[in-house]
Formats: C-alpha cells, structure tokens, sequence
C-alpha cells in the first residue's frame, strides 16, 4: 500500500500521522475514524499527501503512526 502523511497547517501546531492506505480519501477515513481523529483533521487543517517512494506491506489500510 501507499504511504501517507497527515499533516497540520496551523501556526504553532506540530506532528504528522502515517498512514497505509489505497489512496488519499482511504488514508483521512481511516485517520478519521475515530471522533479525535476525525475532530484534530478539521480542528487544525490537516493535509494529506503521499510519501514518495514509500510503501507498505499490508492487505488492510492502518494507522501507522
């Protein structure tokens, strides 16, 4: 699977998630999938963008880190 990394685009706000998924739209459900995740996505205007040349060996998308 593809890696991605999620990311805060607020002044002052730190960290990134990695997460393992199909696609983009894959990687924010499953970093949304809980009412925190779903609440810091918006609350800090994340970003999702793929890691280049980074990949995954899963069959199931997953929060990585």
């Amino acid at each position: 699977m593809q890696v991605f990394k999620i990311e805060p685009t607020i002044p002052y706000s730190y960290g990134a998630a990695i997460v393992a998924a199909r696609d983009s739209e894959e990687a924010i459900k499953v970093h949304c999938s809980t009412d925190f995740g779903e609440w810091e996505y918006n609350y800090y205007e994340c970003t999702c963008n793929i890691i280049v040349g980074l990949d995954y060996e899963t069959n199931r998308p997953m929060l990585i880190f």
